[in-house]
């Protein structure tokens, strides 16, 4: 839980914390804080340690440059806190002025791809309230949260009412209802895309698949009544 068991350390845990985090601050003037790899911040947010993270945002010696440090692999405290769906911990990291918009320079999610993609809706409701990019996309996949949210219903339908494209194609060419319609239970994300407008027969770029080709018969007739044909001339009944 977030702020649970051990995130005090005991009587005058707080303060000694504290202490620690400045004793770590004056000898390498914020790089101290790194430890195998990811910083201070980052291991505290991964863990939900709440009030361990606002202590050491706020405490004395702080500039809340720590909310925007990079670990090896480009995320940032409120990438590993929506990570681990620590909504709170995401809070107050942006009430550090966290970056909602953050991506890896290499490639690589914002925080509100990996809370769509979780299936976070609180995560995400938090991130779009504090400006995270609607539309962002991941590098090089061109995914946008609606895409990586099309198997999350609850997820892919608080985006669309926030105003999400649903006809945004990632680097394949493919789009949200592509996604969707290739998930374990796709019938609810799909037909909330369909009703927001997104098209059955829209193509990918490589191999010309509809989002109505990529389902069984039954599941066809809930995303569409008439089944395209792709380049070749094949309609779903042929390829099955």
């Amino acid at each position: 839980a977030e702020g649970g068991e051990g995130a005090e350390g005991g009587e005058g845990g707080g303060d000694a914390f504290l202490r620690v985090a400045a004793l770590l601050r004056r000898a390498g003037g914020g790089s101290a804080l790194r430890r195998g790899g990811g910083a201070l911040v980052h291991e505290l947010a991964a863990a939900g340690r709440l009030k361990q993270v606002r202590m050491l945002l706020t405490g004395s010696g702080s500039d809340g440059g720590e909310a925007n440090v990079a670990n090896e692999s480009g995320y940032t405290a409120l990438h590993l806190a929506t990570l681990h769906g620590h909504a709170g911990a995401a809070e107050a990291l942006l009430d550090a002025s966290a970056d909602p918009n953050a991506q890896p320079a290499g490639g690589g999610p914002a925080p509100l791809h990996l809370a769509a993609k979780k299936g976070a809706a609180p995560l995400v409701e938090l991130l779009l309230s504090r400006g995270a990019a609607l539309q962002a996309r991941m590098v090089p996949s061109g995914e946008t949260p609606l895409h990586l949210s099309a198997q999350q219903p609850a997820c892919c339908e608080l985006l669309l009412s926030c105003g999400a494209a649903v006809e945004e194609r990632d680097a394949a060419g493919c789009t949200p209802l592509q996604h969707a319609v290739c998930g374990v239970e796709p019938l609810r994300a799909s037909k909330a895309l369909l009703a927001a407008g997104a098209s059955p027969n829209t193509a990918d770029f490589t191999s010309g698949q509809r989002a109505i080709a990529e389902r069984s018969p039954r599941d066809r007739r809930d995303v569409a009544e008439r089944p395209p044909t792709s380049p070749s001339g094949q309609t779903p009944l042929h390829r099955n």
